[in-house]
């Protein structure tokens, strides 16, 4: 790759006027390994309003090689973990013989069967790990990636979207981002992932269907409201008259924006953590995650 790299853009002299788009990343050289073997982190964000920006984290998984690391060999499937490569590493095992059901098992990590593997090794000291180091950069990652992107939003109350965000540690424990995906792929492969999407997908319905109820309670309130106080006009064949229209659309434009009336508030039990809410003030906003001075 880096030879034919070379030779397109002619050692350095043709950059700027070789057109191709190619993206590059570093190679992590020192990757944390478990078990030997090579992983990356597919963790989930929602954005769940564009009006205003609201974004949730959820908690994922770890995709491990079905190879041990070696930083010389040229198998994909052990450099890269990202479910293609999964997959054909998967097919390459099971037509040697090897029994499925435990290969996915070994590929499929949640981050608790993860923490403790370090505690065993000595990694870290504690599964506390988790939530004050672990969790908090990969949530403190995604907002800054937000924040860095959001400028190209289109700001309909209605959007929203689920993304697959892939990340990698080094073996100091440095969190590297790799990738976005939107629409991530959801398949279930062991019956503890199953369970875990079939859980992730319902809690995130919640939440856009609590937004959307709540939207709609608004305007159809407010619709009402300018009937029967005579702010909405038609006469017979006629065009309707809303008097003071340009008031009207801003009033309108304020109750449809995003957020929760309290009788529509998600679940206790839902797995999200909200990380972005553009309706709060403060450190709040950023959930405690990046300084006032930084907005």
């Amino acid at each position: 790759e880096d030879q034919i790299l070379r030779r397109s853009y002619g050692n350095g002299t043709l950059c700027g006027t070789n057109s191709t788009s190619i993206v590059v990343q570093d190679y992590v050289p020192n990757p944390l390994l478990v078990k030997g073997h090579k992983f990356d982190f597919r963790i989930y964000m929602m954005i769940a309003s564009v009006n205003p920006l609201i974004v949730y984290y959820h908690d994922g998984f770890l995709r491990v090689s079905l190879f041990e690391y070696d930083v010389e060999s040229k198998e994909k499937s052990m450099h890269l973990t990202n479910t293609a490569q999964s997959n054909k590493a998967l097919k390459k095992a099971v037509a040697q013989g090897m029994n499925e059901t435990e290969l996915k098992n070994f590929q499929f990590w949640n981050l608790t069967r993860f923490a403790d593997y370090l505690v065993e090794i000595g990694k870290v000291k504690s599964r506390d790990w988790l939530d004050e180091y672990l969790r908090p950069s990969l949530q403190l990652a995604m907002q800054h990636l937000i924040r860095m992107s959001q400028h190209s939003y289109y700001p309909s109350s209605s959007s929203w979207a689920l993304l697959g965000m892939d990340f990698i540690l080094d073996d100091d424990l440095n969190l590297w981002f790799i990738e976005g995906n939107a629409p991530p792929e959801l398949k279930s492969g062991t019956e503890e992932k199953e369970r875990f999407v079939t859980k992730m997908a319902l809690d995130m319905f919640e939440i856009v269907i609590s937004l959307t109820r709540s939207r709609l309670k608004r305007a159809v309130k407010y619709v009402n409201w300018l009937e029967k106080s005579g702010l909405v006009k038609q006469k017979l064949g006629k065009t309707v008259s809303i008097s003071k229209l340009e008031q009207r659309r801003k009033e309108f434009k304020e109750i449809t924006m995003n957020y929760f009336d309290e009788e529509y508030e998600v679940s206790s039990d839902n797995g999200w953590v909200k990380i972005i809410d553009e309706n709060q003030d403060g450190l709040s906003r950023y959930n405690g995650n990046i300084p006032v001075e930084c907005f």
